[in-house]
């Protein structure tokens, strides 16, 4: 088992995103799936949403821009 799941546990208490969230994600052109990435906001750990295509990649020069 990955040693790291742990220590994420005990940073990051829960994420919530709504149907309409992800629904909104999905209804984009070219996305098939989620993405669910750890990210820091300079204050807390948090659980980011990013959409997927149908080769299970996600699309970062989409997200930057």
């Amino acid at each position: 088992m990955d040693k790291k799941i742990p220590q994420i546990r005990a940073t990051c208490s829960m994420s919530f995103f709504g149907r309409d969230t992800l629904l909104k994600l999905l209804s984009q052109a070219d996305y098939q799936g989620i993405h669910f990435y750890y990210g820091f906001d300079g204050e807390a750990q948090q659980l980011v949403a990013v959409g997927a295509d149908a080769r299970k990649m996600t699309n970062w020069a989409k997200i930057f821009m």
